[in-house]
């Protein structure tokens, strides 16, 4: 049986390689990024196989509201791939609290959001679901304080 499959920052990177290998194997995705009309290429190549949603981590409706797509058009989601985030490489004594709190809103409370959102929702919940499962990606990308 097929998974269904939701991937954050779907849209490059990490994200986009997975989504690709989970389309690639016959699984069902729902591809989330800021700019859903970066994902058209997936749902011209792979049709009712994917679906796209627009999704800011940092926002948590936008979190539910993608969840939500996942149940609208496949009726369950099995895996949630939280990748999306983003660094930010100023020295750490020249970034402004705006955007420290930017990064953190989108590399902590991202992960917070969606699976805040996911668990209710996954196979008989997805913590309790020996099918169920949520992933946090790293892709390299990191905070430098520039302490050398």
């Amino acid at each position: 049986m097929s998974k269904v499959w939701l991937v954050t920052g779907s849209a490059s990177g990490l994200g986009r390689n997975i989504a690709e290998a989970v389309l690639a194997s016959g699984d069902r995705l729902v591809a989330t990024a800021r700019d859903p009309g970066r994902l058209e290429d997936l749902v011209e190549k792979y049709g009712d196989q994917v679906r796209t949603a627009p999704l800011d981590v940092a926002d948590e409706a936008a979190a539910y509201a993608a969840v939500q797509v996942a149940i609208d058009a496949f009726g369950r989601l099995d895996v949630v791939v939280n990748n999306a985030g983003y660094g930010d490489f100023a020295p750490f004594e020249q970034l402004s609290s705006a955007r420290f709190k930017a990064v953190i809103d989108t590399n902590l409370y991202g992960v917070v959001n969606v699976t805040r959102a996911a668990l209710p929702i996954g196979p008989r919940r997805l913590r309790q679901s020996a099918t169920g499962r949520s992933a946090i990606a790293a892709s390299g990308k990191r905070a430098s304080t520039n302490w050398m």
